[in-house]
């Protein structure tokens, strides 16, 4: 059956293509690039509400009739680029941009080769609940997708095989609030047979799913500090008592890991590994899917900046009193508005020792920094070997 399709761009603009009822989109979208010059990964073509998928056929949705109507979207290129090169290889996510991988269709579209690729989706992506519906479709868990209960049991059988699964897994924990489905995962032989790389690239996935103290510590039971600062990322910041649960079991965790017990987790890694492929280049790529990693020092000043109001609150004080001891070790910048704030959350709980400490490192000399020493009668030898001592003491002497 041959269909005369009229293709509308948002300008305005009109092609009418001849096709095959049988023929598959993609084949349409190329005729379409002979005349438009428009290159055809770069269409997407709207049925109504509907998206027409490159593998679908024509008559899916034409159906007996001999004429359609659709929209054009021109797909941004480097979209467009970036689905091609997957189409290839999808192992080439591990050179994408981190934007790429933040890109749905680019993970979905290398997840329909290898739901491994799920690796490389960044947690900002995984906060998406319609991307993780998709996902949990092409894993072939839709039956499943609101049922956390079912689901849980499942996982219980032996229904997740990598731990790009367990990864996938927690997520929905999260998006459908299930501690079953959580604990169901942490239990399960996917988490005792994983890497340490694998583990650890769990963390973000852990953060967005647990409430409950203590979870991180299976995960990461065998870690040294560098493991654990390996998944100090911008996305466990943003969960206040994860963030400080790392923070504490960083500080705790072993310097090293001894030579026996690397030689051991080499072996466990040769014989037991879950990942298909190059184990190596996948574990690596696992520990860091959750993005760059931050300094300790770094992590706890960014976690401070980001919960500062809820950190002023009394019912934050065990949370508070935990950062603070992080605080004290780091190397504080030098700000006005970091060194305000958190001078106050430690006034408000009586930590003056803390205060003081805290201001002698971040007040950047500003007027706002005189003013809170003013305020809050810090005495002045905090100021002593302070890089902006005399025009510290300048604004105060005239502030009294």
């Amino acid at each position: 059956m041959s269909v005369a399709l009229t293709v509308s761009a948002l300008s305005g603009q009109q092609w009418v293509i001849r096709a095959d009822g049988a023929q598959l989109v993609r084949v349409a979208k190329a005729k379409l690039q002979e005349s438009s010059s428009i290159p055809w990964r770069e269409q997407r073509w709207i049925s109504g509400t509907t998206e027409l998928r490159d593998d679908d056929a024509l008559c899916d949705f034409v159906a007996d009739q001999s004429t359609a109507n659709v929209s054009l979207i021109r797909r941004d290129p480097e979209q467009a680029k970036w689905l091609e090169v997957v189409e290839g290889s999808w192992i080439s996510l591990q050179e994408a941009p981190w934007e790429v991988r933040s890109d749905a269709r680019v993970i979905l579209a290398a997840m329909a080769q290898d739901t491994m690729a799920l690796w490389f989706a960044t947690p900002d992506l995984m906060e998406d609940l319609d991307f993780v519906r998709s996902a949990v479709r092409l894993r072939g868990w839709g039956q499943l997708r609101g049922l956390p209960e079912a689901f849980a049991t499942s996982v219980r059988a032996g229904e997740l095989k990598t731990t790009a699964d367990a990864k996938l897994a927690l997520y929905c924990a999260r998006h459908f609030d299930s501690p079953d489905l959580e604990e169901a995962v942490l239990s399960g032989r996917i988490i005792e047979k994983a890497s340490l790389n694998e583990r650890i690239g769990l963390v973000t996935a852990l953060a967005a799913a647990s409430s409950t103290p203590g979870n991180l510590r299976r995960l990461l039971h065998d870690a040294c500090r560098q493991d654990v600062q390996d998944a100090m990322c911008e996305s466990i910041v943003r969960v206040l008592p994860m963030a400080v649960e790392i923070l504490s079991f960083w500080s705790s965790a072993p310097a090293s890991r001894g030579a026996m017990d690397a030689a051991a987790r080499g072996i466990k890694s040769f014989f037991g590994g879950i990942f298909r492929g190059n184990e190596k280049q996948m574990a690596q790529i696992a520990a860091g899917s959750n993005g760059p990693p931050l300094d300790p020092g770094d992590f706890a000043v960014a976690t401070f900046r980001t919960h500062a109001e809820e950190l002023h609150k009394a019912t934050s004080h065990q949370l508070f009193a935990s950062l603070v001891a992080h605080l004290q070790e780091a190397k504080l910048p030098q700000d006005s508005a970091l060194c305000c704030s958190l001078v106050r959350a430690c006034l408000a709980r009586e930590m003056r020792a803390e205060a003081q400490s805290a201001f002698a490192r971040c007040a950047d000399g500003s007027q706002d920094c005189a003013a809170l020493a003013v305020e809050v009668e810090m005495p002045l030898t905090v100021l002593d070997g302070h890089p902006h001592r005399a025009v510290m003491l300048g604004a105060i002497i005239r502030l009294w």
